[in-house]
């Protein structure tokens, strides 16, 4: 098992951005140091099975869009920004260091195959030092919208300022009514 740091922006209310892949339209939820580990690790988990090509696994985490009551995975709702970002941190902790990993391999047994022989092809390769691409940074995030709190659940989310037809709670799908 590999650990990646990983540290997705939050505003400084402590919520973080979601797109609806419905009617693309933004809104923020609130979770905790613990619950965002538990999304990211999902997602990163995600991301390196697409980059392998395996099959991806359902997510149980999943939200209603307050806007127009979509539901899908929590993981789908992810922003293009914060998506690629996840693909960028694989690439770099994942795919770079088996690269690196793969052309070490070559350049060893190529050493190994060429040694005493007079052959006209010659191979050399310096793979004394890895290079790693810089390290992703996602954010910052802007401290917009009005924050909500569902008296259903308790839970608490961000909208656009002016939006009122908010009819599902984003957590538990009871109907509900902004005042």
């Amino acid at each position: 098992m590999q650990h990646y740091s990983v540290a997705v922006s939050q505003d400084r209310d402590g919520f973080f951005r979601l797109t609806c892949p419905s009617c693309g339209l933004d809104f923020k939820i609130q979770s905790s140091d613990a619950d965002l580990q538990h999304i990211l690790e999902a997602q990163i988990r995600r991301v390196e099975r697409d980059m392998k090509g395996e099959e991806s696994e359902d997510s149980s985490t999943s939200l209603t869009c307050p806007y127009c009551g979509y539901r899908d995975a929590l993981n789908e709702m992810y922003t293009e920004e914060a998506q690629e970002y996840f693909q960028r941190v694989v690439h770099r902790e994942l795919i770079v260091p088996m690269m690196n990993d793969f052309a070490n391999k070559l350049a060893k047994s190529w050493e190994r195959g060429n040694r005493g022989s007079s052959s006209l092809i010659s191979f050399e390769a310096d793979t004394s030092r890895e290079i790693l691409p810089p390290r992703p940074i996602h954010g910052p995030e802007p401290a917009d919208m009005k924050i909500v709190e569902f008296l259903c659940c308790g839970e608490r989310a961000k909208i656009r300022d002016r939006w009122y037809a908010v009819n599902t709670c984003p957590f538990c799908k009871t109907n509900v009514q902004l005042s």
